[in-house]
């Protein structure tokens, strides 16, 4: 799986189950599912998202 088809994933999970905060849509409320992939997190801003989703794709040397 590519980074940006989890990071759509990701995204697309966010959006079906309404977890941005309805006064402030910069904020994502995490379920127990994207507690597991965000470090545990109840709430993170949109904008670290990229970097939160990044962790699970460590660089590769070659």
């Amino acid at each position: 799986m590519s980074h940006l088809s989890f990071f759509l994933g990701v995204w697309s999970h966010i959006k079906n189950n309404n977890l941005q905060d309805p006064t402030n849509r910069n904020i994502v409320n995490c379920d127990e599912k994207l507690k597991t992939i965000l470090l545990g997190r109840s709430k993170v801003e949109l904008s670290e998202l990229p970097m939160l989703v990044k962790l699970h794709f460590p660089k590769v040397f070659k």
